[in-house]
């Protein structure tokens, strides 16, 4: 695997200001990482909403990168960027009505790509050529409209909050398509959902890929939890707290990506509002002032169960963390 990495994520609005949910980012980027001598390189910015946001204090953050040959994915909590890759030619955007606190697009076959709108517990398949709808799956298996009105644009909502399953990231299993479900810890065929892979743990599950014959999830708490994607079972869980050695938070865990026994994990900075908001875990061993931990890419031997490399963000860069994917051979200016 090459050791440079692309990077999403943004950069929160002013700390000491409780903007709300919703509107906690104030610029997206996309950065390249080499994690040889831990140069990191600006790409693409996004610091404007637009009529496809809210109209005041839009949270402009990239929540996700996806490499499809010649092509990469990227979104926004709104839109679908349809980039040429290497040279980062914008070819096409898209956005609906239904985009709200987008988490990952999935390319999915040929011909269709499939777009996590979590504000609405929904799944969209979109087709490649016209970027139009295929279909739409809540991810609960009920009708996609059952708490929403189709007539209303939620793109201009702050949040939806507080959503019933809070799916974060699709994969294919059988070439079917599965998410996971951050509120059930699990993840489940979109297809059919009695078709399940329980996950469980402290935090709630973040990615999944699907890599042999297994497939790997992330926690937020901070595990990276395998399991056999023929029985369904978990068969491993890499304890990335253990490793580390600490009772405090490594932070928001969410982004990974695996070269051999190399696990290279994102991990975002606690912010205040993510402890009062729901992690009990974070609670539990936080006392008095909280010590706010830098978001930052860590190496960890998930064999050997050690960490092997780390690197900072440093000030002005990403905060919060989505996406770390490979670069594959693309030479940027």
């Amino acid at each position: 695997m090459s050791m440079t990495f692309l990077l999403t994520g943004g950069i929160e609005r002013k700390e000491n200001v409780d903007y709300g949910e919703g509107r906690g980012f104030e610029s997206a980027k996309l950065l390249l990482l080499n994690m040889n001598d831990k140069k990191q390189t600006e790409l693409l910015v996004l610091n404007k909403g637009g009529e496809n946001y809210p109209d005041e204090h839009p949270s402009l953050l990239f929540t996700c990168a996806s490499l499809d040959g010649d092509t990469l994915w990227l979104t926004s909590e709104t839109e679908v960027f349809e980039y040429s890759y290497p040279s980062l030619n914008l070819r096409r955007k898209i956005s609906y009505p239904f985009f709200q606190n987008i988490h990952h697009v999935f390319p999915y076959g040929s011909s269709s790509i499939a777009v996590v709108s979590t504000g609405l517990d929904l799944v969209v398949v979109l087709s490649k050529a016209t970027l139009e709808p295929i279909s739409f799956f809540n991810v609960e298996g009920k009708d996609p409209w059952h708490r929403f009105d189709r007539s209303i644009d939620y793109r201009k909502t702050h949040s939806t909050k507080p959503h019933d399953s809070h799916p974060n990231f699709v994969f294919s299993l059988d070439d079917q398509l599965w998410v996971t479900r951050f509120k059930q810890k699990d993840a489940v065929n979109l297809h059919d959902p009695s078709d399940q892979i329980y996950i469980g743990g402290k935090g709630g599950v973040h990615d999944g890929h699907v890599i042999g014959q297994y497939i790997y999830f992330t926690s937020v708490f901070g595990e990276i939890v395998i399991a056999d994607s023929a029985s369904r079972k978990v068969v491993d869980r890499v304890n990335l707290n253990e490793i580390e050695g600490t009772k405090r938070p490594l932070g928001w865990c969410r982004g990974f990506c695996l070269d051999g026994d190399i696990a290279y994990v994102l991990f975002s900075r606690l912010r205040s509002t993510r402890i009062r908001e729901n992690i009990s875990w974070a609670r539990d061993v936080v006392t008095g002032r909280l010590s706010i931990t830098k978001s930052r890419v860590v190496a960890y031997n998930i064999k050997t169960r050690e960490k092997v490399d780390e690197f900072l963000m440093p000030e002005g860069s990403i905060n919060a963390m989505y996406s770390i994917i490979p670069n594959r051979g693309g030479e940027f200016d």
